[in-house]
């Protein structure tokens, strides 16, 4: 779900029809656009942040992926 301010993911509870926000990214965190990846059926969501990886630090992280079940409901509509 997008908002005017950041990207959620918002998960089913499967209790009373309610929701959670699993994660969230503000617009200004996220380092580009997010990138659709067809092949994976996954769309990706860089961030600005670097990442401290073992004793390495990763200047362009995969931060999330997101999965979808067909092209159409990854598309902005």
């Amino acid at each position: 779900m997008a908002t005017s301010k950041r990207l959620l993911f918002i998960t089913d509870t499967f209790f009373r029809g309610l929701y959670e926000i699993d994660w969230q990214v503000k617009y200004k965190d996220l380092k580009e656009g997010p990138v659709l990846k067809p092949n994976l059926n996954q769309i990706q969501i860089l961030t600005n942040e670097a990442k401290a990886t073992g004793t390495f630090k990763s200047i362009c992280s995969y931060d999330k992926m997101v999965k979808y079940r067909n092209i159409s409901e990854a598309r902005v509509k």
